[in-house]
């Protein structure tokens, strides 16, 4: 069993908490179309831990592919989880390639250099 590379674990594991919340919030105010939405981020997100544990049966573009699998546009205020996994994986690979010269010496990293926790401070959108 073999784990994917830690900025792609990182991005995946932070949209699939972004997915539940938000499907999460859905459910609290339930309309027609809410089953619907909820089981297309479901159909979407689904394989994902599996995809994870088992990297070595699974890629990137796999990945991708099943995040872009929900259409966001069909929902109003539905976020586009395929964009928040690449903004993260984004913002780890700069981080990751500004920490590099600092882990090869023995100079400390600026604090700058840390990467932001994605987890405080999330607010999930409002649910109409």
């Amino acid at each position: 069993m073999k784990l994917p590379p830690q900025p792609i674990l990182d991005a995946a594991l932070l949209t699939l908490h972004r997915a539940l919340i938000y499907t999460r919030n859905v459910t609290l105010h339930p309309d027609p179309s809410t089953s619907k939405q909820v089981n297309a981020i479901m159909e979407a997100f689904h394989e994902i831990p599996d995809f994870l544990a088992h990297w070595d049966n699974h890629n990137l573009d796999e990945l991708r592919l099943h995040l872009r699998y929900f259409d966001q546009t069909r929902w109003i205020g539905a976020p586009d989880f395929a964009q928040v996994f690449e903004a993260r994986l984004i913002e780890l690979t700069k981080w990751s390639q500004a920490v590099r010269p600092f882990l090869t010496s023995n100079r400390p990293a600026p604090c700058a250099l840390t990467p932001s926790s994605p987890y405080s401070g999330y607010k999930a959108p409002a649910v109409a």
